[in-house]
């Protein structure tokens, strides 16, 4: 262990909290006279605890003094495969009162230091794969009640814990400032194109035609008999044209003749339309972003 600053000393976290691990799930609890709701590890995320999932099984009144949630307790994510999930902490704030855990999670409730610093301390150990590290198995690593309760964690004097504590929250707190600011922007700036895009024209310019301008073809219709064949070739779907892109990820293929595919061959500048659906006249250019490349009837 490392040397601390004066007044800090070395503990474990069995040494300052409580722990517990939840109760196993099995057929028996499935159904009965006590049910509650339950967390369990799919309920911990890394910007707090979701409760939009939440089972029940039944606890009897023996069980529910054991494993019932009180506000304020942090819960941690016992195993994983992944080394940085293991241990990942979170707050209960009582979302759903009388809620229960599973076995998937361990409870810490403080017996003396500020629990957001002991929260803290977790997320940090959690994140950066040190509670992975003290995690037993291969595959799956289960830090378990006995490995966290041996788990070192330095303890400075309290003022020093709530000083920390304040510390990361104002950084947290810019943090997520920051990101409200971007993701505004971000809708700010997709509202400002599609605005362009619909006064780009002059209302009073001439209007033509499509076709007395420009060649257009509609696309293959895809059937049951051309899904496979000798000419399998890509082709663009509705989902592959973007509002001024075309996204080529997840291109499906189908058989084209060869007289098919001089048909509908798309060239370098040709621009592609949405025929129907949500996307109805969505329309990006034809970069070239595969060599050789058709499309289907949804698109003109």
């Amino acid at each position: 262990m490392t040397d601390l600053p004066e007044g800090w000393a070395w503990s474990t976290t069995g040494a300052v909290a409580s722990i517990q691990l939840g109760r196993q799930r099995s057929p028996q609890h499935h159904n009965g006279p006590y049910m509650r709701p339950y967390l369990r590890s799919a309920n911990l995320t890394w910007w707090g605890i979701d409760v939009s999932d939440v089972n029940e099984m039944n606890f009897d009144p023996s069980d529910a003094a054991t494993y019932e949630l009180h506000e304020g307790d942090i819960l941690l994510n016992e195993a994983s495969g992944s080394p940085s999930e293991v241990g990942k902490p979170g707050i209960w704030r009582n979302e759903i009162p009388g809620a229960c855990f599973q076995n998937t999670l361990l409870r810490v409730r403080s017996l003396g230091p500020d629990r957001d610093f002991l929260f803290w301390y977790f997320y940090a150990s959690a994140l950066s794969g040190r509670f992975g590290d003290a995690a037993r198995g291969v595959n799956i690593r289960h830090l378990g009640k006995q490995g966290l309760a041996a788990f070192a964690i330095p303890i400075p004097p309290l003022p020093e814990q709530r000083r920390i504590v304040a510390a990361i929250e104002e950084h947290f707190s810019r943090i997520n400032a920051a990101e409200r600011i971007l993701k505004a922007t971000v809708v700010r700036t997709d509202r400002l194109l599609v605005s362009l895009r619909a006064t780009a024209f002059g209302a009073d310019w001439p209007h033509k035609p499509l076709r007395s301008v420009a060649d257009t073809q509609l696309g293959k219709m895809l059937s049951s008999k051309s899904k496979t064949g000798e000419g399998s070739t890509p082709y663009l779907r509705n989902r592959n044209v973007r509002w001024g892109n075309v996204d080529v990820t997840g291109v499906a293929s189908m058989d084209f003749s060869a007289l098919e595919r001089e048909k509908y061959r798309l060239a370098e500048g040709d621009v592609l339309i949405c025929e129907g659906g949500a996307g109805v006249g969505r329309t990006a250019i034809w970069r070239g972003e595969l060599d050789l490349c058709c499309y289907q009837k949804a698109l003109h």
